[in-house]
């Protein structure tokens, strides 16, 4: 994982889909993880594959269990939230 333009190295996308999934704890406020994607169909299940591996239950893949009505940040607790970004050009990203 690297971030275009600064001076950071380069960490394992494995590395930090751990240490995100170590820090939420079931009494934890939900966690919101924006991804910028730049890799094609292929890459991108092997992102999906290792934040799966890594958040297990944690990752909201879906409707939410047990709540009706408005979902609110304590529905949440322990959860973690993924926002994507997928780039198609320099001029377009479709949020997901």
């Amino acid at each position: 994982m690297t971030h275009g333009y600064t001076l950071t190295s380069a960490v394992p996308f494995s590395d930090v889909c751990r240490a995100i999934g170590d820090f939420v704890s079931c009494e934890s406020w939900p966690v919101l993880v924006s991804l910028e994607c730049h890799v094609d169909e292929e890459g991108q299940k092997e992102v999906v594959g290792q934040m799966v591996e890594a958040w297990g239950d944690k990752l909201v893949k879906g409707r939410v269990e047990g709540v009706c009505g408005e979902i609110t940040p304590a529905d949440l607790k322990g959860r973690i939230i993924l926002i994507v970004c997928i780039r198609q050009s320099s001029l377009a990203c479709y949020c997901l």
